[in-house]
């Protein structure tokens, strides 16, 4: 159970992160913060999907690749809509 409530608090902080710095660095074509975030988001879809196979929860992938799918279109459709 205590790892549920570290996932949905982890969850939390990263959506209040991407809400309150990523979304004002797409709008302004921020791209070292994009980048950055791209790959923020890779190696923790990597980890986090490695571990939950590993731990047998493997449907804990699904919702990631849900996620991940979320965040990384925007970002990576920043760059056909701005140029920085």
């Amino acid at each position: 159970m205590w790892l549920s409530a570290v996932g949905a608090g982890l969850l939390a902080a990263v959506s209040i992160f991407l809400g309150g710095i990523v979304v004002p660095a797409l709008k302004e074509g921020n791209r070292p913060i994009i980048r950055t975030t791209i790959i923020a988001m890779s190696v923790w879809y990597i980890i986090d999907n490695i571990g939950s196979i590993a731990a047998g929860v493997s449907s804990n992938v699904v919702f990631n690749s849900i996620y991940f799918a979320l965040i990384l279109i925007p970002l990576l459709g920043i760059g056909k809509n701005q140029t920085a």
